[in-house]
């Protein structure tokens, strides 16, 4: 039989290597807007997060205009559960942003008892420091700023786990009841405080 003649021609690696180049490309490309399409429709109304230049009450945004959350959001949602106390005014619970994303108190329940003689009675969801109570929304016009900020912790870091601590009413609260908070949110085990408010005068129990 005649054999038949095989061809010993090779590609030059160069060609390989830009071959091999144009596939990456075509996957990171697909990958980008892929993702691109994911977060537009994901954050199709709050230009912090992400702006693609997106009408808002009938607004345009700044395209780029946000806090990059595109570039470090797979590195956030595989870190492991961090517990995040907002110490500020009070929270809507029944904001559905919030589903799976708040630290409830399991050993102190809702029975009228302090079943963790941490010395608030039924702190299920967090403590009142204002009124001393457990009732952690008042009014949207009191509580719809720290209730925000706990949805976009939640929005950007879906590892988060969320403690809300109230000891302001809308613009209200003294220093001693601030210190009180901060120190249930440690006890609480938050490793990360959220504080959005400023003072206007030095307080030494704060500072200590």
């Amino acid at each position: 039989m005649q054999e038949r003649m095989r061809s010993n021609h090779k590609l030059p690696k160069s060609v390989i290597l830009f071959i091999l180049l144009g596939l990456v490309i075509i996957t990171c490309t697909t990958y980008f807007i892929k993702n691109e399409k994911k977060m537009r429709l994901q954050y199709s109304d709050d230009w912090a997060m992400y702006n693609y230049g997106q009408d808002i009450n009938s607004s345009s945004g700044l395209k780029g205009c946000d806090i990059n959350i595109l570039e470090i959001k797979e590195e956030i949602q595989n870190n492991e559960k961090v517990l995040v106390a907002v110490v500020d005014t009070g929270l809507d619970e029944s904001n559905t942003n919030f589903q799976g994303k708040l630290c409830y108190n399991e050993k102190d329940p809702i029975n009228g008892i302090d079943d963790d003689s941490n010395g608030y009675i039924d702190d299920f969801s967090g403590w009142n420091f204002y009124h001393n109570n457990n009732i952690l929304f008042e009014h949207y016009l009191y509580d719809y700023h720290v209730t925000y900020i706990a949805d976009t912790i939640a929005r950007v870091a879906p590892c988060s786990q969320i403690i809300p601590v109230k000891f302001m009413k809308g613009t209200e609260g003294d220093s001693s009841d601030l210190v009180s908070a901060i120190e249930y949110a440690v006890q609480r085990g938050a490793k990360i405080i959220n504080c959005s408010w400023n003072l206007d005068y030095d307080d030494e129990k704060l500072y200590d």
